[in-house]
């Protein structure tokens, strides 16, 4: 069976799957031949995402959680490179917790799992809950539910009380 995003409605998928399975996808994860085939979700909204935090000093990391915190930095610079993004993103992997994500220095996260928003936003921080089928239960509290960067960036630049024009 091939699997679909939506198809991971929980976010105890990794339960659902088996620990065998789940270990299968770890390993394919994180082969660089197959990260680098993956394509962005929307390669131009992040690049000009990537251009307007450039341009207003927005220091962009990749923070995520995995098992193998060294195969996923390397897979994820990689896929970056590959992408022309290695400049703009610095990765950091952290590995004990999903919520210890929020250890890392930050004003805004963007983040798929609404207990790391409820931290960041705990600790005075904006953060943003990146909407996907397994967060979609989530009560939403202090945070928004966004569908991209763009959404993001609007809502930066609404906050901030100032406009700007998105180049592509």
């Amino acid at each position: 069976r091939k699997y679909d995003v939506e198809d991971i409605v929980d976010w105890n998928w990794v339960m659902k799957w088996g620990k065998e399975r789940f270990w299968e996808f770890c390993k394919i994860s994180h082969d660089i031949e197959f990260i680098t085939c993956i394509p962005p979700i929307n390669a131009s909204l992040t690049t000009g995402f990537l251009n307007v935090a450039s341009k207003y000093g927005m220091d962009v990391k990749v923070v995520t959680h995995q098992v193998n915190g060294v195969k996923a930095k390397v897979a994820i610079t990689e896929w970056l490179s590959h992408h022309g993004w290695v400049g703009f993103i610095k990765v950091v992997v952290v590995v004990d917790s999903q919520e210890k994500k929020t250890n890392v220095d930050f004003d805004v996260i963007v983040d798929d799992n609404p207990e790391v928003c409820v931290k960041a936003v705990g600790m005075g921080r904006k953060a943003f809950l990146f909407d996907r089928p397994w967060n979609r239960g989530a009560k939403i509290g202090g945070f928004r539910r966004v569908d991209n960067l763009y959404d993001v960036i609007l809502y930066l630049f609404k906050d901030m009380g100032g406009g700007f024009v998105w180049k592509v």
